[in-house]
């Protein structure tokens, strides 16, 4: 069965403009006639409505459209991209906890002008603590590729060791 766009969009509540984003940025790969207007028309089966929605809610989850076609592309990823998108998200929620905390108090103490909004948000700035994440989170980003040769040099000198031994 090959559905139109519109009726794509129907079934899986994204608009127009996103289904042909999606496909522009080649996540989606359905049949399409070109028409005399140069205008594509798309032709979707029930897999692409299906790969449709997944892609929608991974959006939904704040994953970019680059890291949705690389898990799409390559399965053995999607563990290293969703660590990596955990720990961007959790970042992302202390930076948005600061935030809102320092316009609450910003809101208290019931500021007039620009520049006394200005004041009070500049006290409650504390860059220490988004230096250190992103200092946590580079170490992290450093090292987690490196792993599985550290685990396999580990493996290799208890190997050594037991030949030695025996």
């Amino acid at each position: 069965m090959c559905l139109r766009i519109k009726e794509v969009c129907k079934k899986t509540g994204l608009t127009d403009k996103a289904v042909r984003l999606y496909i522009n940025n080649e996540l989606i790969y359905p049949d399409f006639q070109e028409g005399y207007n140069g205008r594509k028309n798309y032709n979707f089966s029930e897999d692409d409505v299906s790969l449709l929605k997944k892609i929608a809610l991974l959006r939904r989850y704040n994953f970019s459209i680059q890291t949705i076609k690389e898990m799409l592309d390559d399965n053995d990823c999607i563990a290293e991209v969703l660590e990596n998108h955990l720990l961007n998200t959790k970042q992302t929620l202390v930076e948005s906890s600061m935030v809102l905390t320092n316009l609450n108090n910003a809101q208290n103490n019931s500021v007039s002008n620009i520049d006394e909004l200005c004041d009070v948000l500049s006290q409650n700035l504390e860059p220490d603590e988004f230096d250190f994440m992103n200092t946590i989170n580079d170490a992290w980003n450093k090292i987690k590729n490196k792993i599985p040769l550290l685990i396999s040099v580990i493996a290799l000198g208890v190997v050594i060791a037991i030949i030695l031994l025996v």
